[in-house]
């Protein structure tokens, strides 16, 4: 993903209108898979409140300037982060309980590509993670949409497997991911041939793309609620150019 699309994303996430938007795509309540879960919050004890229940506790889950967990997402199990490793480009996973980074993707370096890893999401089994990944040959730039197997060795360590491309160059870019609307869908951000955008379903298993909701150019987020119904999405009050689809 390029510097000017992580621009766009982070941008959006300031823009003050949400609004609900009913997807159709019905699902039993699993954990959920929403975006930036990790925070690094100081530990506070729990308190009694005035009904004698326990309060709230915070955790903090990691400390430090990096990695910084922008487009990130944790297993199901909470053990796991999804990240990207800046050294390389991989995608990666951070071990919250050792801190340890492991690579999911097998990029050597810097000087075999500027290829680069973008945002990612663990399915809601914690079995596979889907991730875009920028690709740059030197004579092209695009986003593709790629998902791979996850597992844990023995050892104790992390592997991705398997990985494939499930979109990639053509008229449609799906540049972000914002949850999985089934096992075979999730919801993404697209681009169209004239640089408006949309949040869609894209299927994993035969890359159709099916519209939600129309956008112009501007920036915008969305997240997925945990029964996978409905979408809440930002938009910047002063568009004129929403359309719905």
């Amino acid at each position: 993903m390029s510097f000017e699309r992580m621009q766009r994303v982070i941008t959006a996430a300031l823009l003050p209108v949400a609004v609900l938007l009913s997807s159709d795509c019905g699902g039993p309540a699993e954990g959920s898979v929403l975006r930036d879960q990790v925070a690094t919050v100081a530990a506070v004890p729990a308190a009694a409140t005035s009904s004698g229940t326990a309060a709230v506790r915070l955790r903090r889950l990691w400390t430090g300037e990096e990695p910084d967990f922008w487009a990130s997402s944790p297993s199901p199990d909470g053990r796991y982060v999804t990240e990207i490793d800046y050294t390389t480009g991989n995608l990666a996973v951070i071990d919250l309980r050792t801190g340890t980074l492991y690579p999911l993707t097998d990029k050597q370096s810097w000087l075999e590509s500027n290829d680069l890893a973008g945002p990612s999401m663990f399915s809601p089994d914690g079995r596979r993670v889907v991730y875009a990944w920028y690709h740059d040959d030197g004579e092209k730039q695009y986003d593709e949409i790629r998902v791979l197997d996850f597992t844990v060795d023995a050892a104790g360590a992390p592997h991705g497997s398997h990985a494939r491309i499930v979109h990639g160059a053509g008229p449609i870019l799906a540049y972000d991911l914002y949850g999985w609307l089934s096992d075979d869908e999730v919801l993404t951000g697209i681009t169209r041939p004239d640089k408006t955008t949309a949040l869609a379903s894209l299927s994993l298993s035969t890359d159709s793309v099916r519209v939600l909701k129309s956008f112009g150019w501007e920036g915008w987020r969305a997240v997925l609620s945990r029964d996978r119904r409905y979408v809440a999405y930002d938009q910047d009050r002063k568009s004129t150019r929403l359309n719905s689809s």
